[in-house]
């Protein structure tokens, strides 16, 4: 089992319910059992299932673990999540996307920051530029 381990980082505020019911509805879609989404996380099935219950909390950093995890791409969860807006709305671009980022009120200027990386790194990618993060 190799684990897509990532340091922690501080919470960010969504409601841990509400992102249970989204992370159970994606992983079911897929077609996966709660172990196969636990163990590329590297944790037990129970402590994964913590998340679906709302019982833990994702933080920032979480967010590419367990997007790999749910074979979903970070922007499907991002959306799913309420932090980017759905794709049958207009196109945002990404400073309007960093510019909310930066307004939010309950996100720590940490998290405003993992935020922008995250944003940044996925516009390289898709744009082909080489990711500075070397992944």
């Amino acid at each position: 089992m190799t684990a897509l381990a990532e340091p922690r980082r501080r919470d960010f505020d969504l409601n841990p319910s509400f992102v249970g019911e989204v992370l159970r509805s994606i992983r079911e879609q897929r077609g996966l059992t709660q172990r196969e989404v636990a163990d590329p996380l590297g944790m037990s099935e129970a402590g994964y299932g913590h998340y679906e219950a709302g019982r833990a909390r994702l933080t920032v950093g979480d967010l590419r673990r367990f997007s790999l995890a749910l074979h979903v791409n970070l922007e499907d969860l991002m959306e799913r999540l309420g932090l980017l807006p759905a794709p049958d709305s207009d196109p945002p671009t990404i400073e309007m996307i960093l510019r909310s980022i930066r307004r939010t009120p309950h996100l720590s200027e940490e998290d405003k920051e993992a935020f922008a990386r995250l944003i940044e790194r996925s516009r390289r990618i898709l744009h082909g530029e080489p990711d500075a993060d070397g992944a």
